[in-house]
């Protein structure tokens, strides 16, 4: 991720695939395809509770994880 994209509200769908890309692979997740999910933009992703991440990507405690990032994300940016 690049640090010109820290406002996930401007984020495109594949600033979200990236960001989801890297998620995985940060908690160290095995079996999800980014490339499955559907096409979200930044504040798509941001407005999606952890139980709907969840039942996407199919792991709570990840889903929590990603969840609490974009919410630090996103108080950096206001």
């Amino acid at each position: 991720m690049t640090s010109s994209f820290a406002d996930i509200m401007r984020w495109q769908p594949r600033h979200v695939r990236e960001y989801l890309d890297w998620s995985v692979t940060e908690h160290n997740v095995q079996g999800i395809d980014v490339t499955s999910l559907p096409e979200l933009t930044g504040r798509q992703l941001y407005s999606l509770t952890a139980e709907d991440l969840a039942k996407m990507i199919g792991n709570f405690d990840v889903a929590n994880a990603i969840k609490a990032h974009i919410e630090y994300l996103r108080r950096g940016k206001s």
